[in-house]
């Protein structure tokens, strides 16, 4: 049975896209746009699992309100996964095929715990970067609920799960846990189907080599990626592979640290550019680094993201 999504017409618009302001964070306001836009024309869910990671939405309530503090962003995250829940449900209700309305979508809040990288050294040391993950960690410390189901609607049930920590890097807690959740047959996602990824740290994209189906959809933009494009995050030419090995060496915006400086990083790119890397075997490209490097076989097992 199809159901309306909330009036617009009075809500306040964004002043550079004359968006409408739904009330959750600003990133989290166009993927809402999303499912308002997109239950019109659908005929069956563009994606029946999402993972959506609690450190982006850390993220988004500080760039929302940056002179708030940890209760008022926790009020924050809590309102974001409420306003993605309602919208996705309504969006469900108006795509939901017949003989489905037995099962229901997965949507999996996850709270990643990152401190393997600091263990490693591989924690990026940009002062705006590390204040916001060491408040998101402060957050983490007072959240440890444990996993649990958090919501169950008409079309969709909500889990939120602790992945990561000092022996582990949260997107493989995370598979696991997600198979075990998606196997359970109340579920409606089936194996093919495509996993909406909401996640700003370049690390948890190395999920799409253990689930299948994984598209990052990106806050701010609501738009859908596929893995071949994850290699721009890394060079936005795409010379480089998005493999452990090229992340760990040349780092990323978010999270890692680059392990070479800027006057290796240019070289290797133009090698990398003339010989076409970017077609290259994860192998032959951690070959080639190692010969322009001088690298070790034991200088790379710490970029074990795999």
């Amino acid at each position: 049975m199809s159901r309306s999504f909330p009036d617009e017409t009075h809500m306040e618009r964004g002043k550079t896209d004359s968006e409408p302001i739904r009330g959750g964070s600003i990133g989290l306001n166009a993927i809402l746009g999303k499912f308002v836009k997109q239950a019109a024309v659908d005929v069956r869910p563009e994606f029946t699992l999402v993972l959506i990671n609690a450190f982006t939405l850390f993220r988004n309530a500080i760039t929302t309100s940056p002179e708030g503090n940890q209760d008022t962003w926790g009020v924050s995250i809590s309102r974001d996964v409420g306003l993605f829940l309602e919208y996705y449900d309504t969006y469900l209700a108006n795509t939901q095929s017949r003989g489905q309305d037995d099962k229901r979508c997965l949507v999996v809040v996850y709270f990643p715990n990152y401190k393997l990288l600091e263990l490693k050294g591989l924690l990026k040391q940009d002062g705006k970067v590390l204040e916001v993950y060491h408040a998101y960690q402060k957050f983490l410390s007072t959240y440890q609920h444990g996993d649990q189901m958090v919501r169950r609607m008409d079309h969709l049930v909500c889990y939120a799960v602790m992945v990561g920590g000092s022996q582990s890097y949260p997107h493989v807690d995370l598979a696991s846990k997600v198979k075990d959740l998606a196997d359970h047959p109340s579920i409606r996602y089936t194996r093919g189907d495509v996993i909406a990824l909401i996640s700003h740290v370049p690390l948890d994209w190395y999920l799409a080599r253990r689930l299948r189906g994984i598209q990052l959809l990106e806050s701010f933009t609501a738009k859908m990626k596929k893995p071949e494009s994850f290699k721009l995050k890394l060079d936005d030419k795409g010379r480089i592979p998005f493999e452990p090995v090229t992340h760990g060496l040349f780092g990323d915006k978010v999270m890692i640290e680059s392990q070479i400086d800027r006057a290796q990083r240019r070289k290797l790119l133009s090698i990398a550019d003339e010989q076409k890397w970017s077609d290259k075997s994860d192998e032959t490209v951690r070959r080639l680094l190692s010969e322009h490097l001088s690298l070790k076989g034991s200088d790379l097992l710490k970029f074990d993201f795999i």
